[in-house]
């Protein structure tokens, strides 16, 4: 008996897909699909080049203002380093702290964004961070990466 429910479920399946050939609007698809209007007509008059014609409305562009980047640091062992694409240059903890002191932030509030490599020391973080705190730089003017870079 279940062979013979199965049977007949897949030659029902097979006779209206086949069926769906004669009548059309049914089945799988391979039609024109659901739209509006005609095709190649978007609602865009051209002009007699092909170019979009003036349709009378203007568009005002604004440009982007982007603020100054934020510092890169990255510390090693007990070390700070400015990072400035693939340079390190390093820098003393007064000198780091003065610098981001100076930082105007940038689009997101961050004035410095602070790495750290496998054999960075917590000591060094934790000073940084102490350093900052003292010299009025709030907390949220300071983004921590978590993964290790190079």
């Amino acid at each position: 008996m279940r062979y013979v429910t199965g049977g007949a479920l897949v030659l029902g399946i097979a006779a209206g897909v086949w069926l769906s050939d004669w009548f059309k609007g049914l089945g799988l698809g391979g039609g024109a699909g659901v739209g509006i209007g005609q095709r190649g007509m978007s609602g865009i008059q051209a002009n007699a080049d092909g170019e979009p014609a003036d349709i009378g409305v203007s568009y005002q562009t604004t440009s982007v203002v982007q603020g100054p980047p934020s510092l890169r640091v990255v510390i090693k062992d007990r070390s700070y380093f400015l990072r400035d694409g693939e340079t390190d240059t390093p820098i003393e903890l007064p000198a780091l702290v003065e610098a981001i002191k100076q930082q105007p932030p940038d689009d997101d509030g961050i004035k410095l964004r602070l790495y750290q490599t496998n054999d960075a020391r917590q000591s060094a973080r934790v000073a940084l961070l102490e350093e900052l705190q003292a010299a009025g730089v709030p907390a949220a003017a300071v983004h921590e990466y978590q993964d290790a870079v190079e």
